[in-house]
């Protein structure tokens, strides 16, 4: 937890004021940052409590995020990559485990962590992937560990998992999006009118099973949540009636903070909550 507390403060410090930023690079840099500093050790740690996890590796977590904040600052032209490549390498480890395991969902999970985290080494080579300028590179490495990972991690974890067709459906659902993003962009508008209607249902759920210690953080959460899809909503029909587009930086200080800080973060936190007290959980 010290540790923890430690890398948290850090990242207020280094990368905080740069939310606030009017460069969408920076913006979604901090953001990032707060991914590997704070959140996916989180999610790491959340899934070891009620899926088992190697704690050997486990020990090593704030060690490889932290490695990722080293290829911002180094200028030599392999450098980055060789530090880049820390982060999915890890990340393999542990879904490897759980494959090992055959634990099919943490390691669903993490592969779309592993799948963010090449996106996240292509945005630090600069290697343009599907001839998306450098910003939408740096975004999807943001949505996959995000919306990705950390979604499917708060289904799995907490007082009583989402259930396996929510699961199942939403990365179905995420695939689909992806898929639509880099081929027909106007037709993203439709999986995610499923991921609005999946999510929000997710919402309502982990609020209704929840106890009393536990409904702030989880409402919080969710009221967040519903803001972000409504917004990430009204992107995507931008994307189908281009008269209607809203702007990158809007929806990345509006819809992703809210997801980041909000409904993944708050969620995470409730979770750990739930884990660290005393009462008995299910096995």
């Amino acid at each position: 937890m010290k540790t923890a507390l430690f890398f948290a403060i850090t990242w207020l410090v280094l990368f905080a004021k740069d939310l606030f930023s009017q460069d969408l690079v920076e913006l979604l840099n901090a953001v990032m940052m707060s991914v590997f500093m704070i959140w996916a050790p989180l999610m790491i740690r959340l899934l070891s409590f009620r899926h088992g996890g190697s704690q050997t590796l486990g020990r090593y977590v704030h060690i490889a995020a932290a490695s990722q904040i080293a290829c911002a600052w180094f200028e030599h032209p392999w450098w980055p990559l060789a530090i880049a490549f820390i982060w999915p390498a890890y990340l393999t480890l542990i879904a490897s485990y759980y494959v090992g395991k055959r634990q099919v969902k943490p390691a669903v999970a993490l592969l779309l962590g592993i799948i963010g985290a090449a996106w996240w080494c292509a945005s630090q080579l600069g290697t343009p992937i599907f001839a998306f300028p450098f910003t939408m590179v740096l975004l999807t490495a943001v949505h996959f560990h995000v919306a990705g990972m950390g979604v499917l991690v708060l289904m799995i974890s907490g007082p009583k998992w989402a259930p396996n067709w929510l699961f199942f459906a939403y990365v179905v659902t995420v695939a689909a999006m992806a898929l639509a993003i880099s081929t027909q962009a106007h037709l993203e508008v439709w999986p995610a009118l499923v991921i609005v209607a999946l999510l929000s249902h997710f919402g309502f759920m982990q609020i209704r099973n929840c106890g009393a210690e536990l409904k702030p953080w989880m409402w919080l959460s969710s009221i967040c949540l519903w803001i972000a899809l409504a917004i990430a909503f009204r992107y995507a029909y931008g994307q189908w009636q281009p008269s209607q587009a809203l702007d990158w930086h809007f929806v990345a200080s509006t819809h992703g903070l809210l997801q980041v800080f909000g409904f993944v973060g708050c969620g995470l936190l409730a979770r750990l909550k739930y884990e660290c007290s005393p009462i008995v959980k299910p096995s």
